[in-house]
């Protein structure tokens, strides 16, 4: 389901920009995928701002003059700060491709969406020349299509004279009203509306470790300092800033992304990024601000502040004061310095935030839902992991897996047969949350003492020997294999021949098929049962039974991301087709000619081999640069030592630090052992592997996905693009942007104890 939103995200304001950022996250956060209309007026686009912003409007040749002037001198500012804003919002924003300036090209060319919502921010108020713009009002959305807004503000309790007049016949496309202010819902209501609720601003639906997350170094991390952010021209807070420097010995900054705040008092910090201006106020000791933004993050990071209200916009940070009981920290007397020995008691504030935040996201779910209640309803293509548990869950059989247009399978609802139970969204692994052992986890180096074993396996073989032990106690083994045409699926074996099939990594999705009730079905039978797999396809597989079974263990790997299985076959085909020939064998760690690394070997029906390092492959290599990930991938939750499987199995990459007696040209494993079952498991096979502890951080070292999911990289919003009418060539070239980089070439060629040894020189020197 795809949620549109239309807000104030284009002006170079840091709360408009990080309210719109927190509307998105927030939607994202409840499973929807959303896009930021890209409605930018004309009058702010960077050729005409600057003369918007002129307050110089008199007649005659002086005032023109001084226009003129101000023009000159700020269009290197504004350019510099459309360009700062535009990096912030190409990294963290989803916007539509078009621009759009006005209502009539947005009725032109509506982009397609389930629900548009008019987002938080000053939307309904004066903006710039106008009294109000409709295009806020979603006057461009035709009828029937669902309309809500969140957080809109009207930035004033008095309208102007042709709002009020207008505002009935604005309103009544709207299903529901979410307003920022309660003066808001008052006026609201007054038109006889009551589909209208007061909820918070969307920067307060992210909390304080959300809000890090986007965090940036700045000048001043580690020191202790006043900040002031001033918004409007305000003599008397001025004069406060002057002489607050004879109360207090600590240093005083000012932030602002206009150069024209420099000569205000206060050292001044010009145009940090949105990500820096977060971290100022952050990690400030003491806040002083007339903004309702300044004021709501000073809420978020429990800083010491003080308001100090603005004429006209007042009512937006006194009702947010009045809602968390703070209305003794507006400034009441211009002589006042006793803020600096008055802390406030945040506990009080942070309970009642908690509970307005579980109501505004609550009112949110409620305006977005629709009649059914299904899988249906949220962003499969950014939430979803494919892992098939609504599929094999639903009571109704109503649910099909079927391939996007990237080429990932996501569910869909036959909305006939479903009966809204609700129960794809109770049981979705990335909706809630798996119960996990408490336990401290072993981390272990380890290595099969089965040569050929070994040999055959990705890293250490672990795994084979694991799943011995359950084959040997009459039990089954579910992994992932290369079936017919290199399809990658989920199999059951129960032999130990059979174990080859499962061996080796595939660097694709795996299709998990039907295994999840089958699995269900041995465990009913009391059978042994191992499933491997991602973590998320652990996840599914657990939220599917429902019931912690003695009988089942559950191994997950250490995942950097899954790549599409239409690109597989893409890339497949044209190997196939340069060899005119079908591959028979496909490896993406092969250990026989170079040892244990990213070796490819492919093996065709006329008896060529092909061997290659990962460097010289473009799936393989935009793979490790985390290019094609499913989307979900990106903010996977599980990428942290929270383990949800049984045991956790890696590459130990970087063992050759650590004094050890591995042969380690032959691969070797790192094991996290996360649960009791997992102890025993690893217990009853110590005598098959060769081992030895290390510490957590030496497994985590190299392998980050124990700490956090891969970046998204720029290129994944466009790697998917064409894949069904592009030649897997000009796919290469166009969206993959592959090419052999020497560096790489030469770093292949370096030995590692060369490595090594140039790399001990460099720390000593």
């Amino acid at each position: 389901m795809k949620v549109d939103i239309i807000t104030r995200h284009f002006i170079p304001n840091y709360g408009s920009i990080l309210q719109t950022y927190s509307t998105q996250k927030a939607l994202e956060k409840l499973g929807y995928d959303s896009e930021v209309i890209n409605y930018i007026k004309d009058e702010e686009t960077n050729k005409k701002s600057v003369a918007t912003n002129s307050n110089i409007k008199q007649d005659g040749l002086k005032s023109k003059l001084k226009r003129l002037g101000y023009i000159i001198l700020q269009r290197p500012n504004v350019t510099k700060m459309n360009k700062t804003f535009e990096k912030f919002r190409e990294k963290y924003l989803r916007q539509t491709a078009r621009e759009y300036h006005s209502s009539k090209e947005l009725k032109e060319d509506l982009p397609k969406a389930d629900v548009y919502c008019t987002g938080s921010d000053q939307v309904w108020s004066t903006i710039g020349t106008e009294e109000y713009d409709s295009t806020y009002f979603l006057d461009f959305v035709p009828e029937g299509k669902k309309c809500i807004s969140y957080a809109a503000s009207f930035g004033t309790a008095q309208l102007s004279k042709n709002l009020d007049k207008n505002l009935s016949n604005l309103l009544k496309k709207y299903e529901t009203i979410l307003v920022r202010e309660n003066t808001a819902e008052e006026i609201i209501r007054k038109k006889g509306f009551n589909n209208v609720r007061q909820v918070v601003d969307p920067t307060l639906l992210l909390n304080q470790d959300e809000w890090s997350k986007i965090c940036e170094p700045t000048k001043l991390d580690g020191k202790d300092y006043i900040l002031v952010y001033q918004l409007h021209h305000n003599k008397e807070m001025e004069d406060y800033v002057r002489n607050l420097r004879k109360h207090t010995n600590l240093p005083i900054y000012r932030v602002h992304a206009s150069i024209y705040y420099g000569l205000k008092p206060g050292k001044f910090i010009h145009l940090p990024t949105p990500g820096q201006f977060v971290s100022y106020i952050k990690n400030a000791k003491y806040i002083i601000t007339d903004s309702f933004h300044g004021t709501v993050f000073s809420l978020i990071f429990q800083k010491q502040f003080i308001d100090i209200l603005p004429e006209k916009t007042a009512t937006r940070i006194e009702s947010i004061l009045k809602l968390v009981g703070l209305e003794d920290r507006i400034l009441r007397s211009s002589t006042d310095y006793s803020f600096l020995q008055k802390n406030i008691n945040f506990d009080k504030a942070e309970k009642i935030l908690a509970k307005e935040r579980e109501n505004s996201i609550q009112d949110l779910k409620n305006a977005l839902v629709s009649n059914k209640k299904n899988i249906n309803n949220i962003n499969k293509h950014k939430v979803c992991c494919g892992c098939r548990c609504c599929e094999q869950i639903c009571p109704e059989h109503a649910i099909t897996m079927e391939e996007n247009e990237e080429g990932f399978l996501e569910p869909v609802v036959n909305e006939e047969k479903c009966i809204s139970c609700g129960l794809c969204l109770k049981r979705c692994p990335q909706l809630q949350e798996n119960s996990k052992d408490k336990l401290q986890i072993e981390s272990y180096a380890a290595q099969s003492k089965n040569k050929e074993e070994l040999l055959k396996s990705s890293s250490g073989g672990i795994f084979s020997v694991l799943a011995t032990r359950i084959l040997n106690k009459n039990g089954v083994i579910y992994g992932a294999t290369f079936k017919d045409n290199l399809n990658v699926e989920h199999i059951e074996i129960s032999k130990i021949e059979e174990l080859d099939l499962l061996r080796g990594s595939k660097y694709v999705q795996s299709n998990t098929l039907d295994t999840f009730s089958r699995v269900k079905d041995n465990l009913e039978k009391n059978k042994y049962v191992l499933y491997t797999g991602t973590p998320c396809q652990i996840a599914g597989l657990k939220q599917f039974l429902r019931k912690d079974y003695n009988n089942l263990i559950t191994i997950d790997i250490v995942c950097h991301g899954v790549p599409s299985p239409k690109l597989f076959n893409k890339y497949k085909q044209n190997l196939e087709e340069k060899q005119k020939s079908k591959i028979t064998k496909f490896s993406f760690r092969d250990k026989t000619k170079n040892g244990w690394g990213l070796n490819l070997k492919i093996q065709y029906e006329n008896n060529k081999l092909n061997n290659k390092k990962h460097i010289y492959d473009s799936y393989y290599k935009s793979f490790l640069n985390g290019d094609t990930y499913r989307e979900c991938c990106y903010s996977c939750k599980y990428a942290n030592l929270q383990r949800i499987g049984d045991i956790t199995l890696a590459d130990f990459w970087g063992i050759e630090n650590i004094k050890n007696d591995f042969n380690i040209k032959d691969g070797v494993s790192a094991i996290l052992v996360n649960t009791e079952k997992g102890r025993k498991l690893f217990n009853e096979c110590k005598e098959d592997i060769n081992y030895m502890p290390v510490s957590i951080e030496s497994v985590i070292k190299e392998n980050k996905n124990l700490k956090m999911p891969t970046e998204k990289p720029r290129i994944r919003k466009t790697v998917y693009n064409g894949i069904d009418n592009k030649s897997y060539k000009k796919f290469e070239k166009e969206n993959l942007q592959f090419k052999i980089e020497i560096k790489d070439v030469v770093k292949q060629l370096v030995p590692k104890t060369l490595k090594k040894k140039i790399k001990a020189i460099l720390i000593r020197s």
